[in-house]
């Protein structure tokens, strides 16, 4: 009896060791052991990033709201099953921020708007971001020369005296003009990372703000969150923004930059989060060697203005891994109207899914895309490529192309030995070379209850099956020649508000003949959180008609997104 006490004291002793909870708050003296939240004495929070240690498994770091970090974190230790290391928010206020910038200070006038700064820790930045007085951000335009400095936001590298020049706008005037008076600030990236996590397990970050990483070249990528062969992380209410460069630098001649990175990540559910202004890929997930990254969840966030792919996962082909059971759900993808403000896009997607090359080495299987509202993109919205077997693409909205986008179709398989792929329950309206563009018909493996429709706006094609294009009055032809949508649609959806920014815009209206006219598909919850079926069958696209708010929502009340939020409507 008395040694089985012994043991549960024991057991006490280090789960409560496990569950300390530590603060950093940039306002410490940081002379403390990180337990309380203290600013002085012998256990005042920790001030500094670098000061984080002692972790074990259960641990909490919570970082005070309001503050800014310019630092990166590297996490020591992994959690274990049911007591993950966490490193999250308290207080009240802002986000805490992780910045990988140095904000630039003290600039030197030149001439009328030329200002320069000479104190960069880097060579080449190759991105500057200018903070307004209104908290908007502007991403720089980097310019070959001086002389071409001409325009507001304009900047650029002076390698032979390390200097960075920008062009302030305004009327010319000395102070006004003074960059540290006219911005609030002009951050430049030093980092490439703001939480790496090498090789740990059961890691949770939540609730931090991560901002302003810097890209060289293909070998030093922007990664604010890096999770590098670990598993079972979790990232939830995060804010990830501005991450990358999209100059011409080092020889690159795209884009570069991530938000949130995962290699040979399984188990990692990534949630809730607002992901934007990235430079190539919102969410990227890689493997690059044997083995299995599988069970990934991707649900819940908002994803807007990347340049490339805002969920993107790939294998590289001289590998023989897998990707098996990723799960994207619930998400609102998005380019805004006016993105990106230079004109350079070239494409931009809201999923992507490749094996990497066309060689058969590597393999997708069983991914699953459902319940996603997508809009307004550059070549596809939804992408499948190259030895993908079993995808499920299941309820989703796809709505409208770039008004530059020079090829942009809602859901596209590209021949490559693919196999197995089902679509069903999709919308897709206005793109402007199809709705659905399917390079080899045989590696489909079923479509149906889909709605596709083109009002004109932006293109003429339905669909376009093994090279040839379906038009508007080509519905009973499509079908006799693929034997799909034999219960699909070929009419308007009739959204609530079509070509709207938000996503209750991309909800039914009364009378759609969405309504009641899909399959059932096991899913049980729609875009807004609504459970399916409601009425008297299942719904078309992501939204289940019949949710009391829609009414309300029908008769023009509105609701906007902001920063940081993710909206359900239920």
């Amino acid at each position: 009896m008395k040694k089985l006490l012994l043991l549960f004291a024991v057991l006490t002793f280090v789960g409560s060791l496990s569950a300390v909870t530590y603060y950093v708050d940039t306002a410490s003296t940081g002379s403390g052991d990180g337990t309380t939240t203290d600013i002085a004495g012998i256990h005042a929070a920790w001030k500094n990033i670098s000061e984080i240690s002692g972790l074990v498994a259960g641990a909490s770091v919570l970082f005070k709201r309001g503050c800014t970090w310019r630092e990166q974190l590297t996490v020591p230790v992994s959690g274990s099953p049911g007591n993950p290391i966490t490193f999250g928010a308290y207080g009240t206020g802002d986000k805490p921020k992780i910045y990988g910038s140095k904000q630039a200070t003290t600039w030197t006038y030149e001439a009328t708007n030329l200002w320069w700064y000479s104190n960069t820790p880097n060579p080449n930045p190759n991105s500057v971001w200018f903070i307004l007085q209104n908290n908007t951000i502007k991403w720089g335009r980097q310019e070959a020369t001086k002389g071409e400095l001409n325009a507001e936001y304009d900047w650029w590298w002076d390698s032979g005296n390390s200097r960075i020049y920008v062009y302030t706008g305004g009327n010319g005037d000395v102070p006004g003009d003074d960059p540290d008076q006219r911005y609030t600030s002009i951050e430049i990236p030093v980092r490439t990372e703001a939480i790496d996590v090498p090789s740990k397990d059961y890691i949770t970050i939540q609730n931090l703000e991560l901002a302003f990483f810097y890209s060289l070249n293909t070998s030093v990528v922007s990664k604010p969150i890096y999770l590098n062969t670990g598993d079972y992380a979790i990232v939830e209410n995060c804010l990830i923004h501005h991450s990358g460069t999209l100059g011409l630098t080092e020889g690159e001649d795209e884009p570069l930059g991530h938000g949130i990175f995962m290699l040979h990540s399984s188990g990692t559910i990534v949630r809730h989060c607002t992901i934007h202004n990235i430079a190539r890929r919102a969410i990227c997930l890689r493997q690059n060697e044997s083995g299995i990254t599988d069970n990934v969840i991707i649900e819940d966030n908002i994803l807007y203005d990347a340049y490339h792919a805002h969920v993107d996962f790939k294998g590289f082909a001289t590998t023989s891994g897998s990707f098996d059971n990723i799960i994207v759900r619930r998400n609102y993808i998005y380019l805004s109207d006016d993105y990106p403000a230079d004109g350079r896009l070239k494409s931009s997607c809201a999923v992507y899914i490749a094996s990497g090359k066309v060689e058969r080495t590597f393999k997708i299987t069983n991914p699953k895309i459902y319940y996603n509202i997508t809009r307004n993109f550059v070549t596809e919205h939804i992408g499948v490529y190259f030895n993908v077997s079993g995808a499920e693409i299941y309820n989703n909205t796809c709505y409208g192309s770039k008004s530059d986008a020079p090829w942009i179709v809602g859901i596209h398989v590209k021949p490559g030995w693919n196999s197995n792929i089902k679509i069903k329950n999709n919308i897709a309206m206005n793109m402007k070379s199809g709705c659905l563009w399917i390079g080899d018909s045989n590696e489909v493996g079923s479509c149906e209850n889909n709605c596709w429709y083109q009002d004109g706006t932006k293109g003429t094609v339905f669909a376009s099956i093994n090279a040839i294009a379906y038009y508007s009055g080509d519905f009973p032809a499509y079908k006799s020649a693929t034997g799909w949508d034999t219960n699909g649609k070929w009419e308007d959806p009739k959204f609530v508000n079509a070509g709207g920014m938000i996503p209750s815009d991309y909800k039914l209206a009364f009378g759609s003949p969405c309504i009641d006219t899909g399959t059932n598909l096991g899913l049980i919850m729609d875009y807004f959180g609504t459970t399916v079926p409601k009425g008297a069958g299942y719904d078309i696209g992501a939204d289940e008609y019949g949710s009391l708010i829609r009414a309300r929502i029908a008769a023009g009340t509105r609701a906007r997104i902001r920063a940081g939020a993710t909206m359900k409507i239920k």
